[in-house]
């Protein structure tokens, strides 16, 4: 039997869109005798990999961590496991531009490609702009300068609000920005999508994948700098 088993509340959505496509159970603890498709499992890389030593289990890694992740660091607490597990098992990436590195810079080959999916929500508007993710230097500046420019919008950036949390500002949202949380990076889908899939329109800079930055030229809005931001 297949389930999927998710370690990141982050990936839950995803982890139920795929399960009602495959026609697929969501399980909430590894199982033996089973494949299991894993979403989120660099979290907990070092238990899935305890419990496969011990138990007769194939496992399906779907990898949302970019190439520059501790999680690729195999002197990271979770990286070493995290590793191991993708040169046992198959590992699917959402960026060709991920999987090349995987392959140049630690000989792992991908199984191949995928792309997050969200639920469809109606949007009702409210805010002109929104970010959302973990604060860094680069992002608090872009806020700074957008709400300089733009002193009677609504622009709203969500440090810290994930999950149910996120929802809720996302079906406001007119424009969504995605700031990259680490340089050299493949494109952020799973921020995108998501906002798509909420009604909202993206801006964002091109990443370093070729390939994704091409499937998105006519989905979203990308500028080469956060200066030339442009809102109706």
């Amino acid at each position: 039997m297949t389930a999927i088993c998710n370690f990141a509340s982050v990936y839950f959505e995803n982890a139920a869109m795929l399960s009602h496509r495959m026609k697929i159970p969501i399980i909430y603890e590894l199982k033996a005798n089973e494949t299991i498709i894993l979403f989120g499992c660099a979290l907990s890389a070092k238990l899935c990999l305890e419990f496969a030593l011990k138990n007769p289990v194939k496992y399906i890694i779907l990898n949302g961590e970019n190439i520059i992740s501790s999680f690729y660091d195999k002197n990271d607490s979770q990286g070493k496991y995290y590793l191991y597990l993708q040169k046992h098992y198959p590992t699917f990436h959402y960026s060709p531009y991920t999987a090349s590195k995987c392959l140049e810079i630690h000989g792992l080959k991908s199984a191949g490609l995928y792309d997050w999916e969200f639920i469809p929500r109606k949007n009702i508007g409210g805010i002109d702009l929104l970010f959302y993710g973990f604060p860094t230097q680069e992002r608090e500046s872009v806020e700074k300068m957008i709400k300089i420019k733009y002193p009677q919008k609504n622009i709203v950036f969500a440090f810290k609000v994930y999950n149910e949390e996120l929802i809720p500002l996302l079906i406001q949202a007119k424009y969504v920005l995605n700031i990259p949380f680490c340089p050299k990076s493949a494109l952020e889908t799973h921020r995108i999508n998501q906002a798509l899939a909420c009604g909202a329109k993206v801006i964002s800079k091109r990443s370093s994948c070729d390939y994704l930055n091409k499937q998105y030229e006519s989905k979203i809005t990308f500028i080469d700098d956060y200066y030339k931001i442009e809102l109706e």
